[in-house]
């Protein structure tokens, strides 16, 4: 028996008339892998009804509903569901419904006399998938906001992070004291028991805020609130003719003191600009010698530039402008319909958007930066670790570019938690990343293995000036003084695994068994060693170093 799990999405028909209804859910027949369920309205005021009573997927909404005034029930619909995309329907309608209803917030606009089961499911799937990834993004913004309110409470505090911390550390300390301390009464214990516990969960909020980068509220990372006035925005017109461009001159004076012009007459040479130099706005024509201004919106993002644009045309319609919204464009302008009033609102609206946009994209970066993070250290975690492992690995083995893996652990980790507690545990493991870090480019990384090991890919180099910077690392290391949190200061030492990728290692598996081969390998010789994978035996960095050379490791497969 097929036990296939069929998605089932729930879908809400708006519309006065029993027989479009009934043909809207004719053109929406199942898929092997996906049903509609389907709910009917046939008022604006049962469809907001059933919308804040029941969940729906998808809202089909006619705009010529009984009593006018269709495209309110649009804005009606967002505001009872705004996670709910709404296509906008009509059979008599034009370009002004198409426009006026996607710019109160359908996901799209279709005629029904132009619509056939294709059109429509296609129209439908887009909408629901477009609608959660806003779902996705805004829940990663809450939680940015979460996290950022969090920081600015402890600052208000006046203590940061890592102020609080180090008093957190000795009250862990002297609670450990007082358990080993003979004199102490035995009645006591529980109580500081539950001392101890509190204070390791104050240390995982403390950790969780130092884990947000500090770049995250420096003026490196510009954070509006909203258009920021303090310099003139540059406006690219994409317009041929030389009277349209004159009228939205003129249109546009009472704006020069924000909003700078510049003119191209062909979609090439608004292309060149565009690579020349930073524009916050494009406001294209639609017909130009060179092609349709329509399809400006897609070259622009293949050059890899996010600028918004407004489409302006003489020549449209309602296929047009639904066409315009879906290709990427922030508006849409008949041209009969510019004046001082319109062209001004439509430019600050779509400059307001994007940077409302650009927001949330950093904050979807910033977002997946964290979760990429180990909590502790601030170094990838093993996931991300894993992942760029793999892409470098197959660099090398592709272009025959040299690539050496290094694993390293410190030496009697599990002493300094069994003696200072896992707070000064934790100081030191971030203080030794911190240090491997800065030892290394900007081309090579580093990330958490496991526990107290970590893992150091040096890409475009080979074992020897690895092995040269991991015995850098290890001296630096060794002489660190950590502190214990209340007594003195100590130091630690760190052993390190090294092998270069080459044809004896068919997978990356075999390349990491190499490396950790190599690691044991210095701590079964005494530990604080960087030891290396050579040609399937080890050699100890300092015996290779004596001799002046390391014979040199294959490439390639």
């Amino acid at each position: 028996m097929d036990t296939t799990r069929v998605a089932v999405l729930k879908i809400l028909i708006v519309d006065a008339q029993p027989d479009d209804r009934a043909l809207l859910r004719q053109q929406l027949p199942g898929l092997p892998e996906l049903e509609f369920s389907f709910e009917e309205a046939g008022s604006g005021e049962e469809a907001v009804d059933k919308v804040e009573r029941s969940g729906f997927q998808c809202i089909l909404l006619d705009c010529e509903l009984p009593g006018g005034a269709g495209v309110d029930w649009v804005r009606r619909l967002q505001k009872s569901a705004p996670l709910v995309p709404v296509i906008a329907l009509s059979r008599h309608g034009g370009e002004d419904l198409a426009v006026e209803s996607l710019k109160a917030g359908a996901h799209d606009y279709l005629n029904k006399a132009r619509l056939d089961g294709t059109i429509l499911r296609d129209a439908v799937l887009a909408a629901v998938e477009k609608a959660e990834q806003l779902q996705i993004l805004e829940a990663q913004k809450q939680k940015l906001l979460e996290e950022e309110r969090l920081r600015v409470l402890m600052q208000l505090a006046g203590s940061t992070a890592h102020e609080l911390n180090q008093p957190l550390t000795g009250l862990i300390g002297f609670c450990q004291l007082l358990h080993r301390d003979p004199s102490c009464p035995p009645t006591l214990m529980p109580i500081v028991d539950n001392i101890v516990r509190s204070a390791h969960q104050i240390h995982g909020v403390l950790q969780q805020v130092r884990m947000v980068p500090h770049k995250a509220l420096s003026a490196e990372v510009p954070q509006p609130s909203a258009v920021v006035f303090s310099r003139p925005f540059q406006v690219l017109i994409i317009e041929d003719n030389d009277a349209d461009f004159e009228r939205v001159r003129q249109l546009l004076e009472t704006e020069a003191r924000q909003l700078r012009l510049t003119r191209a007459t062909s979609l090439g040479t608004a292309l060149q600009l565009g690579g020349e130099r930073a524009f916050d706005l494009c406001l294209v024509d639609y017909q130009l010698p060179d092609g349709h201004g329509i399809d400006f919106a897609e070259m622009v993002k293949h050059l890899g530039r996010t600028v918004p644009c407004i489409l302006v045309t003489g020549l449209g319609g309602e296929s047009l402008a639904a066409e315009a919204f879906r290709r990427g464009f922030y508006d849409y302008l008949p041209k009969h319909e510019l004046s001082r009033a319109v062209l001004p609102r439509s430019i600050w609206n779509a400059l307001e958007r994007a940077r409302m946009l650009s927001e949330i994209e950093e904050a979807t970066r910033r977002i997946s930066d964290l979760s990429a993070r180990d909590k502790v250290t601030g170094l990838w975690n093993r996931h991300r670790l894993d992942e760029r492992l793999a892409e470098e690995f197959t660099r090398s083995r592709r272009y025959l570019a040299p690539v050496t893996i290094c694993l390293c652990d410190l030496d009697h980790f599990k002493k300094v938690n069994d003696s200072f507690g896992h707070a000064v545990g934790d100081g030191v493991l971030r203080t030794t990343a911190e240090l491997m870090k800065a030892a290394l480019r900007q081309t090579d990384f580093i990330g958490r293995y496991g526990g107290e090991e970590f893992c150091l890919v040096f890409t475009n180099t080979d074992l020897k000036d690895a092995a040269l910077c991991c015995d850098r690392i290890r001296q630096r290391v060794e002489n660190e003084k950590f502190a214990s949190g209340g007594g003195a200061a100590f130091s630690l030492t760190v052993s390190f695994g090294l092998s270069q990728c080459g044809p004896q290692h068919p997978t990356l598996e075999a390349l990491l068994s190499d490396a950790d081969r190599a690691l044991y390998g210095a701590k079964d010789h005494g530990r604080n060693q960087v030891f290396l994978s050579v040609d399937g035996g080890l050699m100890p960095w300092t015996q290779a170093a004596g001799q002046g050379s390391i014979p040199p490791q294959k490439l390639g497969a």
